[in-house]
């Protein structure tokens, strides 16, 4: 069972892969494909590893564009821009209150699906 830190942590890696593979020059799909090739596990996996596995990635890219453009940018700016929740809420134009009910949201979704 996924529970809601879980969910957290899997969108954190999500987002810190998302934040430095930006302007790789790889397409999308070709993104997953580098991670199998180059990534932590590639040719071994020993242990619990700190970098996302290339289906870490897939599943929290699926959920994610699954939800709705408005959680969707939240979750985008909570876990790749990583600026606090009040600058977030600004540029989501909403309250601080509305932005973290959001993100809640957005980790019990994820945390639902994979439960």
């Amino acid at each position: 069972m996924m529970t809601r830190e879980d969910a957290d942590n899997l969108l954190a890696r999500w987002g810190a892969w998302s934040r430095y593979s930006l302007g790789t020059g790889y397409a999308k799909e070709n993104i997953i494909n580098r991670m199998i090739r180059e990534g932590v596990g590639a040719g071994h996996c020993i242990g619990e590893q700190s970098i996302p596995m290339a289906e870490d990635i897939e599943t929290a890219e699926s959920l994610v564009n699954k939800m709705s453009r408005t959680i969707k940018k939240s979750v985008k700016i909570k876990y790749i821009a990583q600026i606090s929740n009040f600058q977030a809420s600004k540029k989501c134009r909403c309250s601080e209150d509305e932005f973290v009910k959001r993100i809640n949201f957005a980790i019990d979704v994820v945390a639902a699906e994979l439960g």
